[in-house]
């Protein structure tokens, strides 16, 4: 922004904050929202793009309410700094629950004793349904690794002797199919 947008942008906050005037507040937000895209481009997480724009805006006017030009920042560097918090506050919290659901289902995976009747009993069929589906996705290898490794809950050695791998080689393998399994639920949970 120049100098001339950053004195309108200020003077719009201003007399925002003085009659809460709807009106104002759309064209701040439609001078503004370059910043929001700006911030939500950095974080690099087009999956949730829309949600973050969202959320951008809101901290964005959250900011506009806030604004006091008495702290000697300009509106813009002022607005930043509220559209960043906002956003690392959404990304914590849906990385948080992710990452719970996650660990709550890897470990309802483990629970099976070898037998595919006793996964069944611990897991409702709706998650063994998408359990298959990732597997077929999977390639024939990765699947094998996968249903012997995280559901099974067979060792790292006797895992890579079978399949003439290294232990390590296999918690590597292990480690992707981990987050391939977030990410696909992910993508499941949007459709």
């Amino acid at each position: 922004m120049g100098k001339t947008n950053e004195i309108e942008l200020k003077n719009w906050i201003l007399h925002y904050q003085k009659t809460k005037d709807r009106p104002t507040m759309h064209k701040i937000i439609k001078a503004t929202i370059g910043l929001v895209h700006s911030w939500v481009y950095k974080q690099r997480d087009k999956r949730e793009f829309e949600d973050m724009v969202q959320e951008g805006t809101i901290s964005l006017m959250k900011g506009v309410e806030n604004y006091d030009p008495k702290k000697g920042a300009s509106p813009t560097t002022w607005l930043s700094y509220w559209i960043r918090l906002g956003l690392m506050l959404y990304r914590r919290d849906t990385i948080n629950k992710y990452e719970e659901r996650e660990f709550i289902e890897l470990s309802e995976l483990q629970l099976g004793d070898k037998k595919n009747d006793s996964l069944k009993r611990t897991i409702c069929k709706q998650e063994l349904e998408f359990v298959d589906k990732f597997i077929c996705a999977l390639p024939t290898r990765m699947s094998r690794i996968f249903e012997r490794r995280i559901i099974d809950g067979d060792t790292l050695e006797s895992i890579g002797r079978d399949e003439g791998l290294t232990r390590e080689r296999v918690r590597q393998i292990e480690v992707t199919l981990r987050g391939r399994f977030r990410k696909f639920r992910h993508w499941e949970d949007i459709k």
